[in-house]
């Protein structure tokens, strides 16, 4: 999920170095420090929420349970 996001981060030099940090041991600690240095912590949080909903969604269906 975090490495989605970062592709949708529309400048590259900080899309590299967001696909950088994700990389390896610590990766969620350094990826919300530099989402704080960006100030990109409310785009992160959006994306995340959309994903996580999605992802409630197709295992909803998948077990055919309904929901609203």
């Amino acid at each position: 999920m975090m490495e989605r996001f970062c592709y949708e981060v529309e400048d590259p030099e900080r899309r590299v170095e967001l696909l950088d940090v994700i990389q390896g041991r610590g990766a969620f600690n350094r990826f919300r420090r530099t989402t704080q240095r960006f100030e990109l912590q409310a785009a992160w949080y959006r994306f995340r929420d959309r994903a996580l909903e999605q992802i409630a969604k197709e295992w909803l269906e998948l077990h055919q349970i309904p929901y609203q």
